[in-house]
């Protein structure tokens, strides 16, 4: 049996869709072939490979070309029809998230019904109110992105135990462990100290928390005798080494780790902070708890990250759910909305929570 999976997204997207890809091999069991089919992303962009692997057994990851330019497109589309009439597909699910729209929906089952897949499961759209609860016209909690990507999985007949979605639930490789253990005993990562992790990067403006701000939050943590592992991509690593110098002892892992070696790192330390990233979900599906600041481009719940003990901060405001990557308005209200004082009572919290829960000694 062939079982192609169809997946969109990077770090994050390819974090919540590891419970859902495991009830699948757990039905399906070892003998069947499961495919995943992903976008072929940018350089330095994070692969589904590079986060799943060691989590989920799948035999294969094809990646195809997205393409803004029209012929491209049409070639690269050609070429997977090929890739999945050479396969013998007998069966397609559609593991993308609630943001996909329904003209793409429809598209993508299309495509598939002329590549001759049979089965094809998960394609459905479903209202914004079949997944939010409202209270005084505001959407204050949303289905998660992760529990959306297992309940179409369910939806499809194949068991799906919601235990799946509770951290950790990331294997990590060998490699990955010795890399970043090599790498904190060469920074002078102390395991005495307590520690701290911040990714302050995100590949959106509109999720975006002011860099001085996070500066004010990094200086005051340093005075508390708190370090800080600053952590994201190579593109963010000139954001996190301006914030390193707030605070001494930091140490700037940014671009010097893979995904996963990331995540042990950050699972050395008692809490994560940051936006709403894939770093965040790393963080939250190794158990780590997270303080998080949220735009309103999405809403509540519906990229929180996986477990519990979390901190989540918004600044409601009306234009809610606008899935603008770029906020057209000049202020950018929902997060400039979030002050330093909220985000330090907050942090403050999470040092109270994290340093009198059981094992921080």
């Amino acid at each position: 049996m062939v079982v192609a999976v169809f997946h969109l997204g990077s770090l994050g997207d390819s974090v919540i869709a590891i419970p859902a890809l495991r009830a699948m091999r757990q039905h399906f069991g070892e003998s069947a072939r499961i495919i995943l089919f992903h976008e072929r992303g940018s350089p330095g962009k994070v692969t589904p490979r590079q986060v799943m692997e060691a989590s989920v057994r799948l035999d294969e990851y094809m990646a195809y070309e997205a393409s803004s330019n029209k012929i491209r497109q049409l070639w690269s589309a050609f070429q997977l029809w090929m890739k999945v009439r050479r396969l013998r597909v007998d069966m397609v699910f559609y593991l993308v998230t609630s943001e996909r729209n329904a003209r793409l929906i429809k598209r993508d089952r299309f495509f598939f019904q002329l590549c001759g897949v049979k089965q094809l499961f998960g394609f459905q759209s479903q209202p914004l109110e079949q997944r939010a609860v409202r209270q005084n016209g505001r959407v204050v909690q949303y289905l998660s992105e992760m529990s959306f990507l297992l309940k179409k999985v369910k939806d499809s007949g194949i068991p799906a135990d919601s235990a799946l979605l509770d951290p950790p639930f990331l294997n990590i490789s060998l490699a990955d462990q010795q890399a970043a253990d090599v790498f904190l005993k060469m920074t002078g990562f102390g395991e005495k100290d307590v520690w701290a992790s911040l990714c302050p990067g995100t590949n959106m403006s509109s999720k975006r928390w002011d860099q001085k701000r996070w500066g004010e939050i990094v200086r005051r943590l340093a005075s508390r005798g708190i370090r800080i592992l600053l952590v994201g991509s190579l593109q963010e690593r000139s954001e996190c080494e301006a914030l390193a110098t707030l605070a001494p002892g930091a140490i700037v892992a940014a671009g010097s780790l893979s995904p996963l070696a990331t995540a042990v790192a950050v699972a050395r330390c008692r809490f994560h902070m940051g936006v709403d990233n894939g770093v965040g979900h790393l963080a939250g599906a190794m158990g780590i708890p997270c303080l998080e600041l949220y735009s309103e481009r999405n809403y509540p719940g519906q990229w929180d990250p996986p477990g519990k003990g979390h901190i989540l901060l918004r600044n409601p405001v009306p234009c809610q759910g606008c899935q603008k990557k770029i906020c057209p308005l000049e202020m950018h209200p929902c997060m400039n909305g979030i002050s330093v004082e909220r985000v330090w009572d907050a942090v403050e919290a999470m040092i109270q929570s994290t340093l009198c829960s059981p094992g921080s000694e």
